[in-house]
Order: structure tokens, then C-alpha cells, then sequence
């Protein structure tokens, strides 16, 4: 299996399944969702490293962001209950959700 072989569409779902997931991006990649997709042990296949990143350490950087960016495009259209909630009881809100 590499990315070439792999078809796009299961390759989308594996990222957005490891991109979304609330816990660590170790349990994202073993969890249910990717694993039916891409095997954890099969994720250097798809993602290769680099001399620096791994390829577990690759895809945590965008597993790492979504819920910054999920916070900063609520911020823009919920300020009120931002303001209401304080920075962190918002933030909690948004990794709650």
C-alpha cells in the first residue's frame, strides 16, 4: 500500500478520521475509523517522514491544529458566548463538543 495505490477518497477519510479525533494522534491513528482504512502499522506507507518528523509526527501536526482552527473560526461568530465563558471555559466547550 502507498498513497499512489490507495484510493483518494479512503485516503480523505483516514485523514479526516486521524485529523478530527479527541484523543492523541497515536490513539487517532489506531483508532476504529482510521485503522479501517489505513492500518496503524501501514501509516509510513501513506505519509512518508521526513529527516526530521516521522510519519505518526507529520500527521500530528494537523491533528494538533484542527481544534485551534475550530476555535478560531467559532470565536468570529460566537463572541458574546466567548466573552461570557472566558477564553478557557470556551475553549473547553469547543474540545467538549
Amino acid at each position: 500500500m502507498s498513497a499512489t495505490s490507495l484510493p483518494l477518497d479512503r485516503l480523505q477519510r483516514w485523514m479526516q478520521a486521524v485529523v478530527v479525533h479527541p484523543g492523541s494522534v497515536e490513539e487517532a491513528v489506531a483508532g476504529a475509523g482510521a485503522a479501517a482504512e489505513v492500518p496503524a502499522e501501514r501509516v509510513g506507507d501513506v505519509i512518508l517522514p521526513t529527516d526530521r518528523l516521522t510519519p505518526i509526527d507529520r500527521v500530528g501536526i494537523y491533528h494538533s491544529m484542527y481544534l485551534l482552527r475550530m476555535h478560531d473560526a467559532l470565536e468570529k461568530d460566537y463572541e458574546a458566548l466567548k466573552h461570557f465563558l472566558g477564553d478557557r471555559g470556551f475553549f473547553r466547550l469547543i474540545s467538549d463538543y
